[in-house]
């Protein structure tokens, strides 16, 4: 139990530096912290709880049948980001630098938490706390516009970025978590004014802070969420139909309005070219530009043409340490500064090619057919909105990994996190399912609990 409490404990650290700090250096003075603070971390983390268990000889939930895909599929993973660097004879030093700090960090922390044996109240506390950190964003978003009248827009990026560094679209992508855990809440346990009130407040930080991409990922995230309670729960009532209908009639005429309506009106508009977003034309010509730090389709073009020089480089890409000398190399080699600041999904493609990035895209699908096997069995409310929710958060993530840094932000640190929690969740219950079906039950019936 201590060292379940101390590990615990180290997660919620991680949580809290990685959603709190960049705020104390914005507004307190605090100083950077040192490289790799959080990886070192989350890797000793890692070490600790498998040594430990190895140790004293006990059971590893990833070990089970129905995890040991994500342990091969992360594996693969490893080996296919090593032959790409061998061949491109990448600096052996800048690969495992690269693998540390941006392909595995939070698979590792996937794999440490998922091993922690929480309790169902320990597991809801910790989910709790990680959706308040994503809503603690909006109130902070509205403080520094009102408040402060910060003039730019990557500036207004709650507590999560200093204030030179953008992140509103990180925040667009969590607030499309908040808002599926919302309408998943809403279609379980019905439609309240104050749910309402949230669902809309989900709207706040992605239209202060500009991020075009919730214009796809909001209606598409009321849509998959629905969808997802629809398939799981085919015996669902007229009422709430009617009560899911009013809800996308109510945020769908908001959205729209205020984008529309309001937002050309005011000194919003300086954060979103009302022209740009209003027609599939505008939005290809912004983003055809020839300028490929601008330009997301010029950019996935240029690597295509311009800087893979061979089929090999198509498929595996150019090695792991593209990412990393693309930081430092400034303008002088087309092949690495192209890769500055650009989505994940281009990075992956530059560095393992797309029998990487489809890796990942496997890596992040295979919790679903898991997810919808077990669904039925939970007796937790709680836990049946966390894992409704998940479906359409995996889809948002692989959508978002073409259009900002997905896999190591705190996008990824915060998917990872809950899957892990719904993993230990799911072991339980099929241990469950196990004893029912070996051992008779007499008396009281046996309840999902750990």
């Amino acid at each position: 139990m201590l060292n379940m409490n101390l590990y615990l404990s180290i997660v919620y650290i991680i949580l809290i530096a990685k959603f709190f700090y960049p705020f104390t250096i914005r507004y307190f003075g605090f100083p950077e912290l040192p490289p790799f603070t959080i990886q070192f971390l989350i890797f000793g983390l890692f070490v600790i709880i498998y040594l430990t268990k190895y140790i004293n000889n006990k059971n590893f939930v990833i070990t089970n049948s129905i995890f040991n895909r994500y342990k091969y599929s992360i594996l693969l993973f490893v080996v296919v980001i090593l032959i790409s660097s061998v061949v491109n004879n990448n600096n052996i030093l800048l690969v495992l630098k690269s693998i540390f700090d941006y392909d595995l960090i939070y698979l590792l922390l996937f794999l440490a938490v998922i091993e922690l044996g929480l309790d169902e109240l320990a597991q809801e506390q910790f989910v709790k706390f990680i959706y308040a950190l994503i809503f603690l964003q909006i109130p902070v978003v509205v403080f520094q516009y009102f408040i402060i009248g910060y003039s730019d827009a990557d500036s207004i990026s709650g507590t999560i970025a200093s204030m030179n560094v953008g992140g509103t679209g990180i925040m667009a992508i969590l607030m499309t978590f908040l808002l599926s855990f919302v309408i998943s809440l809403i279609l379980l346990r019905g439609l309240t004014i104050a749910r309402l009130i949230l669902v809309l407040s989900a709207t706040i930080p992605v239209i202060i802070g500009g991020a075009r991409i919730s214009l796809l990922l909001f209606p598409f995230t009321i849509f998959s969420t629905i969808f997802s309670f629809f398939i799981f729960n085919r015996n669902i009532k007229l009422k709430t139909i009617i009560k899911v209908t009013i809800i996308f009639i109510i945020f769908s005429i908001s959205f729209v309005f205020i984008f529309i309506e309001i937002i050309p009106q005011t000194k919003f508009a300086k954060f979103i070219d009302y022209n740009t977003i209003s027609s599939i034309k505008n939005i290809e010509k912004y983003d055809s530009s020839n300028d490929y730090k601008e330009s997301r389709i010029q950019g996935y073009y240029l690597l295509f043409n311009e800087v893979f020089k061979s089929n090999t480089n198509v498929l595996l890409g150019m090695g792991n340490d593209v990412i990393t000398q693309s930081k430092s190399a400034g303008t002088k080699n087309l092949k690495f500064s192209f890769l500055y600041d650009r989505p994940d999904a281009m990075m992956l493609l530059a560095s393992t090619g797309i029998i990487g990035l489809g890796l990942i895209i496997a890596i992040l699908l295979l919790c679903i057919p898991t997810l919808i096997k077990y669904v039925h069995h939970e007796s937790s409310v709680f836990m049946k909105v966390v894992n409704y929710s998940f479906i359409p958060i995996t889809f948002n993530v692989i959508i978002s990994l073409f259009y900002t840094l997905t896999w190591s932000s705190h996008i990824g640190l915060i998917y990872w996190i809950l899957l892990a929690i719904l993993f230990q969740r799911i072991y339980v219950l099929r241990q469950i399912d196990i004893l029912k079906n070996t051992i008779p039950i007499m008396g009281k019936p046996v309840v999902a609990s750990t």
